[in-house]
């Protein structure tokens, strides 16, 4: 049988193959561009609608000034409310500014404490499809295979179709660290994902929906994702999609030459829908959504026991007046071994060890690299603390096309998997301009117990 390699190694393939450099450095996401007025999210979701008068996706470049390193306080980066959302903004150098949602539900000067902690990855079973099933559905098809792998491992993949009242077809697969459920009526990456939070690219919604409070619409996707046993964070993304989006996302689509994909349709207000990107809880604070592809490293090499995938957890779901287009869950993690509680540091401090990196580039694979030695222009669109999962497994030098392969761990089942550590960070999205003009964003760290800037790297050892 095939050998089954972790999603985030072959996204990690494929950008390390088609070499895709950004003007902010390296980026695994896209979104759209501009500026906007939008809902935007503190940890309970969204507050109100926040315009930002003058901003924009680059800043202007502050070639008069002389230094390069801006003071960090509270007073330089201003956290104010606007329309019920927490907005920071600031020059970080001449060449990035901050504009940034910050998405936390702690004190920003004293965010209290995280820990170090040992996990696994949580494999999806075929039975735990049962448990979103609607009673109302017609079966059609139901399937499952069985494969070894020569990690040794065994994964089940269940695939299932059903008919519903509405004559739609529902489609339901499980497969390892994988599950997920569609109508077929709007896919999961349909309509792009909105970056920066700000962006006006498309005709965004502002005003919730009559069929539901954004707020019911979070509370039916706790209830979905709660009878799998997962606890949501209650720090979360949402875009309000109308259907002038749909439209639009349409008719670029189509221009573009379209593909089987394209739904060459008329969209109603009956397909307005809450596009909700969440993720797992760990200890009070969200498991980091975004460095899906990117790897911690020493800054020098690409293979050894500091070379290390970082993970995300990623839970996509959408609702509108006629059901769930979609739920799509991606690595969810148990608690192995809890470590010691210790203070996290501030915001600032963690906007200082970004400063400092920026202003100090050595590493020529690291992901800011570019970035600082162009000084090209960019903007932080949005600042979380949150756990970001380490893979403890390394690169499997005698055979690079295994990927991270060694040092893996065991399920209580004897199951082989992979370890990961926990670690609790601020992130910063920084976002830019590649090469084609296209909105791109590289997730940037800072360790929330020791302060430190994480080296990370797209670049992946030649197979």
């Amino acid at each position: 049988m095939r050998k089954r390699v972790c999603p985030c190694i072959i996204l990690v393939i494929m950008l390390f193959i088609m070499g895709i450099i950004l003007p902010v450095g390296c980026s695994s996401q896209k979104g759209d561009s501009s500026e906007a007025t939008v809902p935007v999210t503190t940890s309970v979701g969204v507050i109100g609608s926040s315009a930002i008068p003058g901003s924009s996706l680059v800043p202007n470049s502050s070639a008069a000034s002389e230094t390069r390193t801006y003071p960090i306080d509270a007073n330089v980066f201003p956290v104010e409310e606007e329309s019920g959302s927490l907005v920071m903004t600031g020059d970080l150098t001449p060449f990035i500014s901050v504009h940034a949602q910050v998405l936390c539900e702690r004190d920003l000067n004293e965010p209290g404490t995280g820990s170090v902690d040992q996990a696994i990855l949580r494999e999806f079973y075929p039975e735990d499809l049962d448990l979103l099933i609607d009673s109302t559905w017609e079966k059609t098809s139901d399937q499952t295979e069985s494969a070894r792998y020569e990690t040794g491992a065994i994964y089940d993949k269940r695939t299932m179709r059903f008919l519903s009242s509405d004559a739609k077809n529902i489609d339901l697969l499980s497969y390892f660290d994988l599950i997920y459920m569609t109508d077929n009526t709007i896919s999961t990456n349909y309509v792009p994902e909105r970056i920066p939070w700000d962006s006006e690219t498309y005709p965004w919604g502002t005003e919730e929906f009559a069929f539901a409070s954004e707020q019911d619409a979070f509370t039916t996707l706790q209830e979905m994702v709660g009878r799998l046993g997962i606890t949501l964070s209650s720090v979360y993304t949402v875009d309000y999609i109308t259907s002038s989006v749909l439209d639009t996302v349409t008719r670029v689509k189509l221009a573009e030459g379209g593909n089987d994909s394209v739904l060459d349709k008329s969209w109603t207000d009956a397909d307005n829908a809450y596009r909700f990107k969440a993720t797992q809880d760990w200890n009070g604070l969200p498991v980091n959504p975004d460095m899906n592809g990117q790897n911690v490293f020493d800054g020098e090499n690409l293979q050894g026991e500091a070379y290390h995938v970082a993970g995300v957890s990623s839970i996509f779901f959408m609702l509108n007046a006629q059901g769930i287009p979609y739920l799509h869950i991606y690595n969810v993690y148990e608690a192995r071994e809890k470590g010691d509680d210790v203070a996290l540091i501030s915001v600032w401090d963690a906007l200082q060890a970004l400063q400092t990196q920026l202003n100090n580039p050595k590493h020529e694979l690291e992901i800011l690299y570019n970035t600082s030695t162009k000084e090209q222009q960019g903007v932080i669109d949005q600042i979380k603390l949150c756990y970001l999962p380490i893979n403890l497994a390394t690169v499997n030098s005698e055979n690079l096309g295994a990927g991270f392969s060694e040092g893996m761990t065991e399920t209580d089942n004897g199951q082989p998997t992979f370890p990961f550590k926990m670690v609790p960070c601020w992130t910063f999205r920084l976002v830019g301009k590649d090469m084609f003009g296209t909105t791109s964003y590289v997730s940037c760290a800072v360790n929330a117990i020791t302060g430190e800037y994480m080296l990370m790297t797209l670049n992946f050892p030649g197979i």
